[in-house]
């Protein structure tokens, strides 16, 4: 009897050790990204322009709570970013970017109403150095502007 108390014990102590352990790859995080052309923050209502020079990202991990994400680091690694050039709701070119910017020749032939979507893949970092990739990739569309 003594042995099965200590068997659940120490199943309860490693069930807790586990869910204190979790990870983006297991929990919904927060994610905020920010989208800058031209160093100026931008949002999906004012669109992108077409005559960009720099398209930028920046995304942060709420780990304000007392939740699982706080052992980890505020700033999010941008592994890849996909951009999609869309007119009348066909995809008129595909971009994969591994860099922090996207090439502005991008843009070259928008007109207005036309829009790119980027797509992104954001792991997470622990304070330990530890990389954690999120399993969801945010999707933004922007209306691009002249």
């Amino acid at each position: 009897m003594k042995s099965i108390f200590l068997a659940l014990g120490c199943l309860t102590v490693a069930t807790s050790n586990l869910l204190a352990q979790a990870s983006p790859a297991t929990s919904k995080p927060r994610v905020a990204v920010t989208v800058f052309s031209d160093g100026k923050p931008v949002n999906q209502q004012t669109g992108l322009k077409a005559d960009a020079k720099e398209i930028r990202f920046k995304a942060l991990l709420d780990t304000s709570t007392n939740g699982p994400f706080t052992a980890f680091k505020p700033a999010l690694v941008i592994k890849n970013k996909e951009a999609f050039f869309v007119r009348n709701g066909r995809q008129i070119a595909q971009l994969t970017v591994t860099d922090k910017e996207l090439p502005p020749a991008f843009f070259q032939e928008a007109q207005p109403d036309d829009h790119i979507v980027f797509k992104l893949t954001l792991v997470a970092q622990r304070t330990n150095g530890e990389l954690v990739p999120l399993p969801e990739q945010p999707i933004y569309k922007f209306t691009i502007r002249k």
